[in-house]
């Protein structure tokens, strides 16, 4: 009877994470298919509508190594409600929004509550599930991860045929009041850290990565000059200063030795390759499917939504091959079938083919899906999950967002600064081979890591 109903809190506590970040990574790639319909309504510029989507992810990454450390010290579940709460009445403050300047900031606010939010349901899984059964409990939470980010698109696609932008983010709220009721009475707080804080290291470090990400986004935009510059300066400051007062302090923000650690460096690499390559293949995907080929924004929805069933199925499939022992096994297929999913992708021509497109998006969608399944086993499995849970979760996130924002930005800058001559698919496809060298270094380097630890 005891055991029944731990298992059934298991499936409740699993279920609250998994609706969270669900909603929280829907949010993110939803947008894309919205701003047109946002410059119509509220009138807003280009560069209003590109912080509408890289506004989120500066906010968000700044602050997901922080708020993960803040959750191993005054408790997961505590910040996990706060996160979950702010998340709900940003969003509904959004669709509200009357001005583009009001709906960037609830964009603004919304990324810093989903740091506080993921990396705790990150922390919260792994004290409630034993080792033996955490990753393929990982799995089905990274599964919601990937159908969130996926179906991002799609859902967009059918609110705008049917309603107006503003339901996106009404959406939010309703899913975000049941995930809260049922992590109510299913999640119990978790083991408080008595590590102190370091909150002139806090302050340093969310400075540092904002600084950086504003770079890596608006570079390509704006050139070295200006902002830009600015914030270059203050990441080269700010980063000097943590550097210092972290190698002074006892208890670190981020304990350096994280970055050393074989386990995390192997869930990094694979998370940022797998998922974070994603990125750019959804920015790419919709406007080839309606401007190349023709297809409908419903249309284009729908095809796509081919890849999101397989970033469903895959992360349960990856974490079982994890708790089977099957490590390396399965990271090796993990990055043979993104690497497979990217060429199939290059290969596409004007007309498609159809053939060729599908198997592109059931490869890389499985790929995609098992880079979710696995990455975060990897890390915890060797990284002292017990103390350091949430800063482990939100260095992976933010590191993911890093590579991700990076590489999205170059695949575009590649894409837009080809010859105008040139077709759109082989503009396209310098974007891609891009991703497959960067990919090969990835696999690569954890293949070194992989043959020093996790086979042992």
């Amino acid at each position: 009877m005891n055991s029944t109903a731990a298992n059934s809190n298991k499936k409740l506590v699993l279920l609250a994470a998994s609706l969270i970040t669900f909603i929280c990574c829907t949010d993110f790639s939803i947008v894309f298919t919205i701003i047109p319909a946002i410059q119509r309504d509220l009138g807003a510029n280009m560069n209003q509508s590109q912080w509408l989507m890289v506004g989120f992810t500066l906010t968000a990454a700044a602050f997901f190594i922080t708020l993960g450390r803040f959750a191993d010290l005054i408790g997961h579940r505590k910040l996990l409600f706060l996160g979950v709460i702010g998340f709900a009445v940003s969003s509904l403050l959004a669709g509200l929004a009357r001005s583009p300047s009001l709906l960037v900031t609830m964009r603004l606010l919304q990324g810093i509550f989903v740091a506080a939010a993921l990396p705790a349901s990150m922390a919260i899984i792994s004290d409630t599930f034993p080792i033996k059964e955490r990753g393929r409990a990982l799995g089905i939470f990274n599964s919601a991860t990937g159908i969130g980010l996926a179906a991002g698109p799609t859902i967009g696609s059918l609110v705008i045929y049917y309603l107006t932008w503003r339901w996106v983010f009404f959406l939010n709220i309703p899913i975000a009041a049941i995930a809260l009721v049922v992590g109510l009475v299913s999640i119990k707080e978790s083991k408080i850290s008595k590590v102190a804080v370091d909150w002139l290291g806090t302050v340093l470090l969310t400075i540092t990565i904002g600084a950086i990400l504003y770079v890596i986004s608006q570079v390509s935009y704006y050139g070295w000059h200006g902002l830009v510059m600015w914030a270059l300066l203050i990441f080269f400051v700010s980063l000097i200063l943590l550097v210092i007062v972290e190698c002074k302090v006892k208890q670190q923000v981020i304990p350096f030795k994280l970055f050393l650690n074989k386990g995390f460096i192997l869930g990094a690499m694979l998370f940022s390759a797998t998922v974070g390559f994603a990125w750019s293949v959804m920015m790419i995907m919709p406007i080839y499917l309606h401007k190349q080929l023709g297809f409908s924004i419903e249309a284009s929805g729908l095809l796509i939504f081919v890849m999101t069933l397989m970033t469903i199925i895959a992360p349960i499939v990856a974490g079982h091959w994890f708790d089977k022992k099957n490590k390396v096994v399965a990271m090796h297929v993990t990055f043979l079938l993104s690497f497979l999913g990217l060429l199939l992708f290059a290969m596409l021509q004007s007309y498609g083919p159809m053939w060729l497109l599908i198997a592109g998006f059931i490869i890389f969608g499985f790929a995609w899906g098992a880079g979710n399944g696995i990455s975060i086993p990897f890390a915890l499995a060797e990284a002292g999950a017990d103390e350091n849970a949430g800063v482990i979760g939100g260095g992976l996130v933010c590191t993911l967002y890093i590579v991700a924002v990076f590489t999205l930005t170059i695949f575009m800058a590649i894409f837009h600064h080809s010859s105008a001559n040139l077709p759109f698919a082989m503009r396209m496809h310098h974007g891609f081979y891009f991703l497959m060298v960067c990919l090969l270094f990835f696999w690569l380097f954890s293949t070194v890591k992989a043959s020093a630890t996790v086979s042992k």
